[in-house]
This record gives C-alpha cells, structure tokens and sequence, in this order.
C-alpha cells in the first residue's frame, strides 16, 4: 500500500463524535506546539484533560466509574514512569476490560508517556489506545526551537506533526492498512514480538 498513490485515513472519531485528524497527541510544553496541533486538528494533553468526562489515571489504577475519556500517563506513578505495569500493558488492560464488559464503544483511551516517533503511535494504538501523546519528541524539538519567535517555532511543529503524520500513514501502509480503525486494537500487527513481551502485551506469537 502505498501512501503516495492511495488514501490512508488516520483520522480518529472519539466515541463522543469528537474528530481528530490523527491520534498523535502533544503535551502542552509551548504556547507555539499548542497552537501548531489546535491548527491541524490535532488532539493536546490539556485540551483533553480539560474534558469534564474525562480522568487521568496511572498505570495500574482503575479510572473511575462514568468515565468517557481515560488518560494513562506514565507521570502520574513517578519512577521514570517505567514501574510495573507498564503503561501499554494497562492500555491492553483497559482495552481487554472494556470490551468484555461491553462498553468500548463508549470510552477512549489517551496514553500518555515517553513516546518518540510514529512507530511509537502505531504500536500504541494496535494494543489498544485511540490517541497516543509523543512527549520526548517534543521534549527535544522545544529545546531546540528555544529563542526563536513564536510563529517560527508554530511552523517548526507544525512542520513535525506533518511529518508523524506521514510516518503513521508509511508504516501503516507497510501494513497493508487503509484506515485508522483497521489498525486500532489490532494486536495481529505485533505478532513480531519476542515471546515474553509478546505474552505480557498479550499478542499471538507468529506461526501460532
């Protein structure tokens, strides 16, 4: 499949109606990255924490009841955030729960950590999350952009989740995949990984 030649939808509907153009999220470290995502319509950690349906939880906590919108980030538990249960083992956890209980078509999952790339956001949203924050990356672009004008940093962001964007959209092509929701929760795509990271993220080992 390739993205060049044929649409590849990474547009994500939350199960309220809100639409975003991707699942890559962005912390809210830079009025200008803010400003950046809000203009390409995509999602910001504190637009979604400013949802009153929604709750941020760390990994290994239980969101509370009525929720509609689950933020999983790794700063909440302190330790580096890389403590057990790891955060996309309780993306897989929540996911698994919801869909047994019959409700995953009424709740999102956010998970917030140490993300890089867009590799990083296809893995999360195979095991599971809708939206996917990529903190270290803009960790590390906002300390370059330090000391420029505002609107040359908004182009610079800009600029950077054009490019996640396009990422997302090679690696799911790589796929085989068109859409966003043939890749959401489809932990099939993982069946690469080795057979204890495969067993605790709970995907099928390839050949099985």
């Amino acid at each position: 499949m390739d993205p060049y030649r044929e649409e590849i939808d990474i547009s994500v509907r939350l199960p309220d109606g809100t639409i975003y153009e991707a699942p890559v999220t962005v912390p809210c470290i830079d009025e200008a990255l803010v400003e950046a995502a809000e203009g390409l319509g995509y999602p910001t950690e504190c637009g979604l924490m400013e949802r009153p349906d929604a709750a941020a939880i760390p990994p290994g906590a239980e969101p509370p009841p009525g929720v509609r919108l689950v933020l999983v980030d790794e700063r909440l538990r302190g330790l580096g955030g890389r403590a057990k249960p790891w955060l996309e083992e309780w993306v897989v956890h929540l996911d698994d729960e919801y869909w047994r209980d019959g409700i995953r078509d009424t709740v999102a999952i956010a998970a917030l950590g140490d993300f890089r790339n867009a590799a990083d956001v296809y893995k999360l949203v195979a095991l599971g999350a809708d939206l996917v924050s990529v903190r270290r990356a803009f960790r590390w672009l906002s300390r370059r952009l330090g000391g420029m004008d505002v609107d040359r940093r908004r182009e610079a962001y800009e600029n950077a989740l054009i490019e996640l964007g396009w990422e997302l959209r090679l690696l799911m092509g790589a796929g085989g995949l068109t859409s966003y929701e043939s890749l959401q929760g489809n932990r099939w795509l993982l069946r690469s990984l080795d057979g204890r990271v495969a067993r605790m993220l709970e995907v099928a080992l390839a050949g099985r």
